[in-house]
């Protein structure tokens, strides 16, 4: 989108991962622009590693702010005029070919007024995500407990159960089993979730009643169960082997898993979810945890961003991660449409 503002003090936040001696993450940046000044902000990688994409503009009637829904590169452009600023909030990953049936759906963007300030923006935001976007279904203000910030990858069933009864106590009504569940997790230290990661293989040495013991004891006292997956990457021990992914289904920038690393180095890589196979497989295994685990809530994680240029993936050498993202929506709502009471919280994804 692209909007004259009556107004130059613009306003951002910052990401996760800002890089500079700060190291405050989502702190509000603000610059008052002057005629002919501008600024560009954004990110290369997901959404929101660097900056948000959000942006507010004082007004002499309240705040105008805008954003984008999505969980790729971005940028916003800000230009100071004489008594304005004019934005432009856009994708910023490269281009990409519309197909051959004439239909191609494209970033989704918002923008809004308000008489106010930030807490009228709030209330706006909440109406619009309500029923603008969950068609009125209300968010469910589960109280949580996770166990990655105590135990990291080494958890195990006793300490599961010995922490859901904890949880249970103080009002708990989400349980989350974070990364760890799964076979080799946690074998370079606690909080090692990486190796392993792509087996969807739950580690019957420490979960030896599978994770549906976990979920049914966390029902029994009254929560909901909760499962932490990442489907977007893989430790590349377990490619090619038992329930991992193929290699060709790898992302690749200019024939590496890592740019700056050979591949013999890399540790892992990332899935291309714009492969249809890789799609199918990183859908089934979820399925699967539903299932057969029981599993009411996912937390989808992602930690690893690369521009898939490799051929035979259904995306050409331009649009990589905006194909790769494209079909992350598409799992979801696969997901949403055969378990409509499934929760799902975007942990990295935008």
């Amino acid at each position: 989108w692209r909007v004259g503002v009556a107004g130059r003090e613009v306003r951002w936040r910052r990401g996760l991962q800002m890089n500079d001696a700060r190291d405050v993450a989502f702190a509000t940046e603000a610059r008052l622009l002057g005629e002919g000044e501008s600024l560009t902000f954004g990110a290369a990688g997901r959404s929101t590693e660097t900056n948000v994409p959000w942006v507010t503009v004082q007004t002499p009637a309240g705040m105008f702010f805008g954003g984008l829904l999505w969980s790729g590169g971005w940028a916003i452009e800000a230009s100071g005029e004489a008594s304005a600023t004019s934005l432009v909030a856009r994708w910023d990953g490269g281009e990409a070919a519309v197909p051959a049936d004439g239909v191609l759906e494209g970033v989704h963007g918002f923008f809004g007024a308000v008489a106010g300030g930030e807490a009228e923006i709030s209330a706006a935001m909440r109406t619009f995500v309500i029923d603008g976007l969950r068609g009125g279904r209300e968010f469910p203000a589960l109280v949580s407990y996770n166990t990655w910030f105590v135990h990291g990858a080494h958890i195990d069933e006793a300490i599961a159960r010995r922490e859901i009864a904890e949880a249970a106590k103080v009002g708990g009504e989400l349980f989350q089993l974070d990364a760890g569940w799964y076979e080799g997790a946690g074998s370079h230290g606690a909080y090692d979730f990486t190796s392993g990661l792509g087996s969807w293989k739950v580690d019957e040495t420490r979960f030896p009643h599978g994770l549906r013991a976990v979920g049914e004891d966390a029902r029994a006292h009254g929560m909901r169960f909760g499962l932490w997956v990442e489907p977007e990457r893989a430790d590349l021990a377990t490619v090619g082997r038992g329930d991992g992914p193929r290699e060709e289904w790898l992302a690749t920038t200019d024939g590496l898993y890592r740019p700056g690393l050979a591949n013999d180095e890399a540790g892992y890589a990332q899935v291309c979810l714009a492969h249809p196979d890789a799609w199918n497989w990183a859908l089934a295994h979820m399925v699967r945890l539903v299932d057969q685990e029981g599993v009411q809530y996912f937390v989808v994680d992602s930690n690893d961003w690369v521009n898939c240029t490799r051929e035979g993936h259904g995306h050409g050498a331009t649009d990589g991660a905006f194909a790769h993202v494209q079909a992350l929506y598409r799992l979801l709502a696969a997901l949403r449409e055969r378990f409509p009471e499934l929760l799902v919280e975007n942990c990295a994804g935008g």
